[in-house]
């Protein structure tokens, strides 16, 4: 399926139906998604629950996890106006379990920059890299947003 920024699909859950909007593909084959705040009880979503704040992005690749039954495609949706596709992202710099700090990654670039305490714009960073369907449905069963990790 060629894909077409704004696709929406559905990825089921333990606590409902979750949703991932399509936003580009980098070079590298990894499509950038937006994984939506509704969690619903059927594959309905309307713009206006599209147009909310995700709850992060993320690199993912939609069509080997349509191949797999992971999503299913709903529709194509208006990428709300106040969307801005992310040119940073954020990673825990972990040495033998330790956290020495935090790297903020440029996403065309792949430049990082090592920063000890985060600053209040840097909450809002999604996680850097690429998450697989099933780290995605334990995220929306925990309910994890990017203001929990710190």
């Amino acid at each position: 399926m060629k894909l077409t920024t704004g696709d929406v699909f559905s990825i089921k859950t333990n606590v409902g139906i979750g949703f991932l909007q399509y936003i580009d593909t980098d070079d590298l084959g990894i499509d950038l998604i937006r994984v939506l705040e509704p969690i619903n009880e059927s594959a309905l979503i309307s713009q206006n629950e599209i147009d909310k704040p995700e709850r992060w992005c993320c690199g993912f690749t939609i069509n080997a996890a349509r191949r797999q039954k992971f999503v299913d495609y709903i529709d194509n949706f208006e990428v709300p106006r106040n969307f801005k596709t992310p040119t940073q992202f954020r990673s825990k710099h972990l040495v033998r379990g330790e956290m020495l700090g935090w790297f903020i990654i440029e996403r065309n670039s792949l430049k990082r920059n090592l920063i000890q305490k985060l600053r209040k714009e840097h909450l809002k960073l999604s996680p850097h890299g690429f998450m697989t369907a099933a780290l995605i449905i334990e995220r929306i069963e925990s309910n994890w947003h990017l203001k929990e990790w710190c």
